[in-house]
C-alpha cells in the first residue's frame, strides 16, 4: 500500500519531460477597482496585489503582459520555433478558502515569442483571504518525435512566479507569527496519544497551524507566562521556548517542503514564510524556486534520503534560535 501511494504521489510531482518553471515573465501593469486607477498597491518584488485596507468597491481590473522567452520554447518544443507552434498561453487562478480554479485569461490562436498582453475582471463578492494566479504555457497538440518532451495535448510546458491578490487579512499564521492555545491535553482529542505532553503542533486544517500547550502542566505554564527579562525564570523560560520552536520549526518545514508541487509553489501562505528563510540561509548562491524543485525532487526520491534534509533543517534552527546561548545564561543563574 505505502508503495503504491509513493508511486503515485511520484507520478503526480515528477514530470516526465522538459518543464521550464520560470520560462513565462509576468509583469503587472495597471490595476482598477470600479473604474479608479489603484496601480499604488501593486507590489513586484513580492509579487502582491494588496487589496486589504480597501472595504467598499465590487469589480477589481488587472492588466499586464506575459514574455515568452525564445530560450523556454527552444527548451520544451522539439518543434522550429519558425514554425506554427502548438501552444496556448493561460492565466490560470487559484482560491485556497473556496477550492475555486479557473483561467481568467487565455491566448488561443497563433501564439509567437514576445510579449502578450491580457487583462481579467474579479467581482469582489466572489473572494476572500488570498488567490493567486499565474501564466502557463500548454501544448496544443499530440507529437511523437521527441520522448524528451511532452507528448499530449493540454501538457504544461512552462510557467512563472505566482502573483498574489490579498482581499483580505487571515486569522491565523501570518507574518510569521502562529496561534498558540493553552489546552487540557486530557480533553484535547488530537492528543489522546499523549495526554502529558507539553505541547502539540497541530495541522488538521493545514492552512492554519496551531501550537496547543498543554495547560495540566502548571509549574510550566508559570514559567512560560513569566513576563520578566531577568533571573533564572526569564532563563528558563527561553530555553523552553527555543525547545518547542526548535521543535514545530522541523514540523512545518518537512509539512512545506511535502506541499512544493511541480512548480515550485506550495499552497498556503505560511509555507512560504518557513521556506523562504530556510533556502536564503542554507542556500545563499542559489535562486529560491530552483531550490524548491531540487529540494522536492531529494523529498520524494525513494532512492535518497530525508536525512540529508533533516539534517540542513537542525542547522537552520541552531542557527536561528540561540538554544545555546540561552542554556548558558541559566546555567550562569543557578551556580
Amino acid at each position: 500500500m505505502a508503495s503504491t501511494k509513493t508511486t503515485s504521489r511520484r507520478r503526480y510531482r515528477f514530470l516526465p519531460y522538459r518543464y521550464s518553471s520560470n520560462g513565462l515573465k509576468i509583469s503587472i501593469d495597471e490595476i482598477a477597482m470600479d473604474g479608479e486607477n489603484f496601480s499604488s498597491v501593486i507590489n513586484n518584488n513580492h509579487k502582491r496585489i494588496d487589496l486589504a485596507d480597501y472595504l467598499d468597491w465590487d469589480l477589481l481590473e488587472v492588466s499586464g503582459s506575459i514574455i515568452l522567452r525564445e530560450k523556454t520554447v527552444e527548451r520544451v518544443l522539439p518543434e522550429e520555433i519558425n514554425s506554427d507552434l502548438p501552444i496556448r498561453l493561460t492565466l490560470a487562478l487559484r482560491a485556497p478558502n473556496t477550492h475555486l480554479r479557473k483561467a481568467v485569461w487565455e491566448k488561443t490562436g497563433k501564439v509567437d515569442v514576445g510579449k502578450h498582453k491580457f487583462e481579467f475582471k474579479l467581482k469582489r463578492e466572489n473572494y476572500f483571504g488570498k488567490v493567486g494566479f499565474k501564466p502557463y504555457l500548454i501544448r496544443t497538440s499530440k507529437q511523437e518525435t521527441s520522448v524528451k518532451h511532452a507528448s499530449h495535448s493540454g501538457a504544461r510546458l512552462a510557467s512563472a512566479r505566482k502573483w498574489t491578490i490579498i482581499f483580505d487579512k487571515e486569522e491565523g499564521v501570518s507574518e510569521g507569527h502562529m496561534e498558540i492555545r493553552y489546552e487540557d491535553f486530557s480533553e484535547l482529542p488530537s492528543t489522546d496519544q499523549c495526554g502529558k505532553c507539553l505541547y502539540h503542533l497541530s495541522l488538521e486544517v493545514p492552512s492554519k497551524p496551531i501550537l496547543f500547550i498543554n495547560n495540566e502542566h502548571e509549574k510550566i505554564r508559570e514559567v512560560l507566562d513569566n513576563k520578566g527579562t531577568r533571573g533564572p525564570y526569564a532563563r528558563l523560560r527561553e530555553v523552553l521556548f527555543d525547545h518547542i520552536s526548535t521543535e514545530v520549526m522541523t514540523k512545518l518545514l518537512l509539512k512545506a517542503l511535502e506541499d512544493i508541487d511541480e512548480d515550485g509553489e506550495v499552497r498556503y501562505d505560511w509555507e512560504d514564510e518557513v521556506l523562504n528563510p530556510f533556502i536564503e540561509e542554507q542556500y545563499p548562491d542559489r535562486e529560491n524556486y530552483q531550490v524548491r524543485l531540487s529540494i522536492r525532487n531529494e523529498y520524494w526520491d525513494e532512492e535518497r534520503s530525508i536525512v540529508n534534509l533533516i539534517t540542513n533543517i537542525q542547522l537552520f534552527n541552531q542557527k536561528n534560535y540561540t538554544l545555546k546561548t540561552h542554556i548558558e545564561k541559566l546555567i550562569g543563574e543557578v551556580k
